[in-house]
């Protein structure tokens, strides 16, 4: 369904990149074939209509699993791009400016009513939120939210 891929390089070869026109004017940069997150470390999702006035939509939230990978990928891979693709088309692409500490992937527009219903389904065992989620408590540091140790 959902699934993001990091920004790599073309010297990695074709059968760990693929190209990919991103950006204004389209640059082709190459993105890892293996996805970093995909929708199976998503927790819940609050859907909103897209701009495009077509497509919806999503803020996702990430498991616990899906957290420490979302920390671990954007920082490790600071000015790098992470690029979103639902249902095998590109919907979006961000660039990582730090560390994403609240656990919250958004994608702006490219998930259709279909896609929309299947996530909403509660075999799926995604959660829709009714009202937009907000970041983790300030009182809870970053080592709570990602050392094991620490819960």
């Amino acid at each position: 369904m959902i699934t993001f891929h990091l920004e790599g390089s073309s010297i990695e070869g074709q059968n760990m990149v693929f190209p990919e026109h991103v950006g204004y004017p389209p640059k082709i940069k190459h993105f890892r074939i293996t996805p970093e997150i995909s929708h199976h470390q998503v927790a819940s999702f609050y859907p909103f209509e897209a701009e495009d006035g077509v497509s919806h939509g999503a803020v996702l939230v990430m498991s616990e699993v899906g957290q420490r990978r979302l920390f671990a990928a954007t920082s490790q891979h600071t000015g790098k791009i992470l690029l979103t693709k639902v249902q095998g088309r590109t919907a979006d692409y961000l660039l990582i400016d730090g560390p994403v500490r609240n656990g919250m992937l958004m994608i702006s527009s490219g998930i259709s009513d279909e896609l929309l219903e299947l996530m909403s389904d509660e075999e799926n065992g995604l959660v829709k939120l009714s009202s937009p989620p907000f970041a983790p408590a300030e009182a809870q540091t970053q080592e709570e939210l990602f050392d094991p140790l620490l819960r």
